[in-house]
């Protein structure tokens, strides 16, 4: 910016910057010398108090404004150490707009004082060099005029310091523009030069969006018809077409100025807004009208939730080749604006260079850090990004000859390395090999195998960190340290994530190292450990049937005699079945994220850019921040491993991102039975970018209610975990867990302890919970009493459905109220008993939904009905055309069967809801009599026998599976899907006995 200003007004800004130094204005000389006779000893008391704190800690932003405020409060605004205190003020933090306006009255008055503009132009001169705001301008303009500059006739300070930095700011740059032109047309509206000049400033406005552009075209033609009449048409035509030419984006960016208020956050409009002019074609792009959104953004708001939007815009910045001078400018405003933000220092460090002149920004940075405790940031992501960028700059700096940097490097790598270490949340570990490769860049080879001892020895589960040491060993060891890592992996197999791949390292390494002797002396080693993983997975597969999905781990476990169909209660997943399907889904593993994907690109070009990657089961093309991202799921583990091969990879003038998607998935239960999912998306999408939301089938049990989650990124799923599970929805406590099918356990609560009693036969309005909460109290501490309450009960104002569960802290208490058995209670004989496990309930066969109404004229057929539509759903949609009494789900027919309360609503619920949109599933009802409903048959549950298959994939492009439990017990438990219930066992592509043992006799040869 500096470049831009009038020498004349360079001078001010050397004037400014002499005065304050060569006068040494310290606020403690002001107290003491200049200014104490004037003030009461409280006043210079206070002020002294406030100058200690300041002075003590300079980055204390709060303090600051205290001094500040307290010059102001005892009428020292006039005062040079005031405006000192403003222009310090200004130097390390970002301004508002009021405050840019009080530190320039601040400057008006001492000018007033010594009887000159020297402050006033200095002041603005910095404003305009740190902080260049529309409101900036807004005051220097009105200063000059006010001061007669001459400044306003010079061609340059108009068009280059006003023009060029204040057209694109759509909704005010006309209250500048047009008393720029006013002013020039008033003072010069008879020389031939300035008249060109603004008809030239008049054609260049027409070529930029803004909000008074309709009005702009009208003056022009009012100037044009008093200035040069003769050529009025040829003008004028000149004018419309290029006034055509910028309609398009003055329409879009009109609709988008619009949509402001529709932002339930306002800084995603301004993610939108910058990613709109980001978007353009090359050719069309220029960084001026992001920049000048930009700035509106940063002007707006110093709230947190605007990081995005400095993180979006330096992407953007990176993308179009800025370069250094124009990032680090809005590196430091960053640092301004949000100084407790780990990810603004990021972003500066990443843009300074080792180089010397730089040194002295970084160390004042660092300092800057270390007062205000930002490494100490509870977000381990945001810690990680500083120390990153800390550390390479560090690095950088020590291999540019940086000497004085070198022990400030080690202590970083250190304290760095046992803090990520500790927290440990990066499944990727990138801080802690960071340091790794650090350490042995600048040849501290000891240092770094001890970060590697650390790394195995606590995270001695994950082949890859055995890989990394061995590795390090035949760099900078010898042959048997290099095999001494790889047996202490091998006798570590049973609990490692993938020990085949240590298996088959091991092996190479040995045959090229090692002997015939310790070749095949590793050989009988292996095919011991083989065995017992053998073993071990055979017994886990013996153990699926015998472990239920996920299920609500809580005292809501439904009795026998529950009515699991019209019940509100927490209904169980019941998968005690084991059921095979024609076509194994396995999400959480075969799934890969692909970032950076230009938004032109549709999901047909995606698709056959991974097509020859293998078969693509699923994808899903979401846009966000600037580009789609897709999310792909493979149908086996060969396919996966090949498309990450594609990371890095140009695709369409984009340098593609693609990584495994690692826990970016939430299963959530127990939510209220007629929760759609537009109010999944509702509760989840705040937390972060939704990638989709499936619904389980409900085909072959349609008591099922939960769902799955997907987020764009890991991060948002466990804060998804964190922030919703056990919140309250309409009186139902929601179950969220990241999904890992290969975690569940056996169900555990109340009914499996002994600790609920299932009380029947209650009165159906006079019983409550408050009453059978005293009743039962007797007999011990009452944890809770539930009462189901159906549908149909409520319709008849029933307050229940005349039975209830009772939960004790004791299996012993619950044994005691049995004594409440047949004792009459609100009028009523009721039945207690302890509650049954679902394995023990005793099943019917239910009669027919079809033959039980296909006579009935108060009942109405739902025809091809969707499988993951549920009986609440229906009866809330319903409900619409009269009162309800039942719904029957009849998934082998494809339908339901809804029962009004008599033939009349039946007959008028059949014209009102046929073809209704019901915004589930994109389903419209489809209506019809009970009779029709009995030819829809839903094709018979497929049975294949599905065998293991061995991986295809060479060894040398085979990566880490990634899980969060050693592979010995990931063999995948049944799992629930969005389209069918049906579950079989992963196909496994580890090596068998028979393989180690051929590869044993091979050896022998």
């Amino acid at each position: 910016m500096e470049k831009l200003i009038s020498s004349k007004c360079q001078n001010f800004k050397t004037m400014y910057y002499d005065l304050y130094w060569k006068c040494q204005f310290h606020f403690s000389w002001f107290v003491k010398e200049d200014y104490t006779d004037k003030m009461d000893s409280d006043s210079v008391k206070k002020l002294q108090a406030q100058l200690a704190i300041v002075e003590g800690d300079p980055y204390k932003k709060d303090e600051r404004l205290k001094l500040i405020d307290l010059f102001d409060s005892i009428k020292m605004s006039n005062n040079d150490d005031f405006n000192y205190a403003w222009t310090e003020y200004t130097k390390l933090f970002y301004l508002s707009g009021d405050q840019i306006e009080k530190s320039f009255n601040s400057a008006l008055a001492l000018d007033e004082k010594y009887q000159d503009n020297v402050i006033t132009k200095g002041i603005l001169s910095i404003l305009l060099d740190t902080q260049p705001s529309f409101k900036v301008f807004e005051l220097y303009f009105k200063f000059l005029l006010d001061h007669k500059s001459d400044e306003l006739s010079d061609h340059y300070i108009i068009k280059e310091v006003f023009i060029k930095n204040i057209q694109y700011h759509f909704d005010r740059s006309h209250e500048i523009w047009d008393q720029i032109v006013n002013f020039l047309e008033s003072n010069y509206g008879t020389d031939e030069n300035q008249l060109n000049f603004i008809k030239a400033l008049y054609q260049e406005r027409l070529q930029v969006p803004h909000k008074t552009i309709q009005n702009t075209f009208s003056t022009y033609s009012s100037f044009i018809t008093k200035y040069f009449n003769q050529d009025y048409n040829s003008e004028m035509s000149k004018a419309s077409k290029l006034f055509e030419k910028t309609k398009p984006d003055q329409w879009e960016i009109e609709a988008l100025e619009l949509k402001k208020s529709n932002y339930e956050n306002p800084s995603d409009f301004w993610v939108d807004y910058l990613n709109y002019w980001a978007s353009k074609p090359k050719k069309q792009r220029s960084l001026k009208p992001i920049k000048a959104v930009f700035q509106r953004a940063a002007d707006e708001s110093l709230d947190d939730s605007y990081i995005k939007v400095w993180l979006r815009f330096f992407i953007i910045l990176y993308e179009n080749g800025a370069f250094e001078d124009d990032t680090i400018p809005y590196a430091k405003n960053f640092i301004k604006s949000f100084p407790s933000s780990p990810l603004s220092y990021s972003e500066l460090f990443k843009n300074i260079q080792s180089d010397l002149m730089y040194t002295d920004l970084y160390q004042s940075s660092m300092k800057r850090i270390n007062s205000l405790n930002v490494l100490h940031t509870e977000s381990y992501q945001e810690w990680s990004a500083l120390a990153i960028s800390i550390l390479v700059y560090e690095l950088k700096s020590v291999q540019d000859g940086n000497i004085d940097l070198a022990e400030q490097l080690l202590d970083h790598l250190d304290k760095f390395f046992h803090h990520a270490l500790d927290k440990c949340p990066d499944v990727y570990h990138s801080v802690e090999r960071l340091c790794v490769s650090i350490a042995e860049s600048v040849e501290e080879v000891d240092l770094c195998r001890e970060f590697l001892k650390s790394i195995t020895g606590k995270f001695a589960s994950e082949a890859e960190n055995w890989l990394l040491s061995h590795n390090f060993e035949k760099k900078h060891g010898d042959s048997k340290s290099a095999s001494k890592i790889l047996l202490a992996a091998i006798n570590r197999a049973t609990i490692l994530d993938w020990p085949e791949r240590i298996f088959e390292e091991a092996l190479l390494y040995e045959r090229v190292h090692g002997d015939s002797d310790s070749y095949k002396s590793l050989l009988v080693k292996i095919d011991k450990k083989s065995q017992e993983l053998q073993i071990i997975r055979q017994q886990a597969i013996n153990d699926v049937d015998s472990i239920e999905p996920e299920a609500v781990n809580n005292d809501e476990v439904a009795h026998a005699k529950r009515k699991a169909d019209d019940v509100e209660d927490a209904e169980d997943i019941d998968q005690n079945k084991k059921q095979k399907t024609d076509s194994h889904r396995d999400r959480e593993h075969l799934t890969i994220s692909v970032k950076n994907i230009p938004l032109k690109i549709n999901q047909k070009q995606i698709l056959s850019f991974f097509k020859e990657c293998g078969e693509i089961t699923d994808s899903n093309l979401i846009e966000h921040e600037g580009y789609m991202h897709a999310k792909l799921e493979f149908a086996n583990e060969e396919s996966l491993l090949k498309a990450l091969t594609k990371d890095h990879k140009r695709f369409h003038g984009s340098e593609l991102k693609v990584e495994k998607a690692y826990q970016t998935v939430v299963w959530v239960a127990n939510f209220p039975p007629s929760s759609t999912k537009d109010d999944i998306h509702a509760l989840f999408s705040p937390i972060g970018k939704l990638a989709g939301i499936r619904f389980p089938s409900l085909k072959f049990n349609s008591q099922r209610r939960f769902c799955y989650v997907e987020y764009l990124e890991s991060k948002d799923a466990q804060r998804a975990v964190e922030q919703l599970s056990g919140f309250e929805k309409d009186g139902y406590n929601l179950v969220v867990k990241i999904s890992n099918p290969e975690s569940k356990e056996a169900r555990k609560g109340a009914v499996e302890e002994g600790r609920e009693v299932y009380v029947a036969k209650l009165d159906f309005y006079r019983a409550t919970s408050e009453k059978l909460k005293e009743l039962f109290s007797k007999f011990g501490t009452v944890e809770r009493v539930h009462l189901p309450r159906s549908e149909q009960s409520k319709a008849q104002n029933k307050k229940h459905d005349g039975y209830g569960f009772v939960t004790f802290t004791t299996p012993e208490e619950a044994q005691s109220s049995l004594n409440l058995n047949l004792v009459s209670f609100e009028g009523r004989v009721i039945e207690v008993s302890i509650s049954k496990k679902k394995s023990e309930r005793v099943h019917t066969k239910e009669v027919s939904g079809i033959d039980k109404y296909k006579n009935s004229e108060n009942s109405i057929a739902i025809l091809d009905l969707p499988d993951t539509i549920n009986a609440s759903h229906i009866s809330k949609i319903c409900s619409e055309a009269g009162e309800v009494e039942d719904v029957i789900l009849e998934p082998e027919h494809r339908g339901a069967i809804v029962v009004f309360k008599d033939s009349r609503t039946a007959g008028s619920a059949s014209l009102k809801l046929n073809g209704k949109t019901t915004g589930i599933s994109n389903y419209n009802l489809k209506v019809g009599t009970v009779k029709k409903l009995a030819p829809y048959k839903a094709p018979p549950k497929p049975i294949t026998n599905n065998k293991a298959q061995r991986s295809l994939v060479p060894s040398s492009l085979r990566r880490k599976p990634k899980s969060t439990r050693p592979a010995v017990l990931s063999t995948s438990k049944p799992k629930v899907e969005s389209n069918d219930s049906n579950q079989q066992l992963p196909e496994t592509t580890s090596r068998s006995n028979d393989d180690f043992r051929a590869m044993f006799l091979s050896g022998k040869k």
